[in-house]
């Protein structure tokens, strides 16, 4: 399932903007950033995605959205307080597809009469055009079988702005993972799949747990081998379903290795004792960050982001966590250079983004060197950037050149701040 359009029009900054979502030559989703002020409607263009994706689930499982006493709660609550300043109604469209299959949200705010509101994307959107004239409505048009398919195969998050993950000095007793290594019970109508995170270190590390037990090799067969004696057919699929989900262990690995800036990383697992320092990170030089939770605040969030990606694309096939490139589902970020080292900005996020080809990056960003990175690891005509409030379509170049002209005004004004300084210190020279 991916984003194919959005239409938003008169909510917030924004008067009206129609985004068709990109992919390749071969259906795989390009990313999308979304870039601009404060307050043009970045957040805004995102949380319709969001709200649309929560819509979606919560009809089919029970905990997705908590409903604290609501009989319909809202991820994005409908309020005439969101319509554009001066305009009588906000709408907006967003439009998903899954195969040959077509999904759809709708929401309305204010006053708008579907029958006489006249638009060319009227055609597109028929299954949700059926508001009431004076009421605020929300609405999606959905297979609930197939939304159910998709989402529990699929990979599909919003990191909203306000992510974090507790850094080891916080609270120790926070950071205690549950080992426990009984069996948990799934129901049919839970996704155990959160589509908001705030936080999300410690399921990410009771499942390292878990990937590392599945591709640890039994002793016994090592020795056997060194020996040269002949495995049984149980011992040879242990041995070779050990030697596949190895490859799991490397894939997260390898996000770690991106994120700390050392190609030698490695997870190091400990006895069972040790609860803090369960499981440590073996660095290349020989030195050890005790555990994953001693990581920066920077590098805490872009880890867990990107292995929640392979553990939720896992859920129901073990088989995506070995091969990434499997994993397939919507992703959405909001500020995504938020907290991290101009290194991490420009050449790991990239980096950690093509990690996962079939997976639809829709993020906003305040960072040009973000964006260079993109372009440079993507290709100028493979990302698409879009400035809001009106979503149009910009370059990396086009961002830099005003970048440029901002800070020369800034200059500009602090020589006059400094000579407007000097000047008024003249008359007490004079005396």
């Amino acid at each position: 399932m991916y984003l194919k359009e959005i239409y938003l029009e008169n909510t917030g900054p924004i008067s009206k903007c129609h985004v068709k979502l990109p992919f390749d030559d071969e259906g795989k989703p390009l990313p999308t950033v979304i870039v601009g002020p404060n307050g043009s409607g970045k957040t805004i263009f995102l949380s319709y995605i969001v709200d649309a994706l929560m819509e979606f689930a919560k009809r089919i499982f029970d905990d997705i959205m908590p409903s604290n006493g609501l009989s319909t709660p809202f991820f994005r609550v409908i309020h005439t307080r969101a319509i554009r300043s001066g305009q009588p109604y906000s709408l907006s469209f967003v439009h998903f597809k899954a195969n040959d299959e077509n999904l759809y949200y709708c929401e309305k705010s204010g006053k708008l009469n579907s029958a006489t509101y006249s638009t060319d994307i009227k055609s597109i959107f028929t299954p949700v055009w059926n508001w009431e004239t004076e009421d605020n409505h929300k609405d999606v048009s959905i297979n609930e079988d197939t939304v159910k398919t998709e989402m529990k195969k699929g990979a599909y998050a919003f990191f909203p702005s306000s992510r974090h993950e507790d850094p080891v000095w916080l609270n120790p007793l926070s950071l205690e993972v549950n080992m426990d290594a009984t069996v948990n019970r799934r129901f049919n109508n839970r996704l155990y799949k959160p589509i908001e995170l705030g936080t999300c270190a410690e399921e990410n590390i009771s499942w390292i747990m878990d990937v590392l037990f599945d591709s640890a090799v039994d002793v016994d067969i090592i020795q056997k081998l060194q020996k040269g004696l002949v495995l049984s057919s149980t011992e040879e699929d242990s041995w070779n379903d050990s030697f596949a989900l190895h490859r799991s262990r490397q894939n997260i690995e390898r996000i770690l290795q991106a994120v700390v800036q050392d190609r030698q990383v490695r997870l190091q697992p400990k006895h069972r004792n040790n609860l803090e320092h369960r499981l440590s990170i073996q660095l290349g030089n020989g030195l050890v960050i005790p555990n994953l939770q001693s990581l920066s605040d920077g590098q805490s969030q872009l880890f867990h982001l990107f292995t929640t990606i392979i553990r939720y694309g896992e859920r129901t096939d073990v088989n995506n966590s070995i091969n990434l490139s499997d994993i397939v589902g919507i992703i959405v970020i909001d500020e995504i250079d938020a907290n991290l080292h101009p290194t991490l900005q420009h050449d790991v996020l990239p980096e950690l983004i093509a990690m996962f080809p079939k997976v639809q990056f829709v993020m906003s960003s305040h960072s040009p060197l973000f964006l260079l990175g993109m372009e440079k690891r993507f290709g100028v005509d493979n990302v698409t950037i879009l400035e809001m409030p009106e979503a149009n379509g910009l370059r990396v170049n086009d961002i830099l050149n005003l970048e440029r002209h901002l800070n020369s005004i800034k200059r500009q004004n602090t020589l006059m701040k400094r000579q407007n300084d000097v000047l008024r210190t003249v008359p007490n020279l004079l005396f």
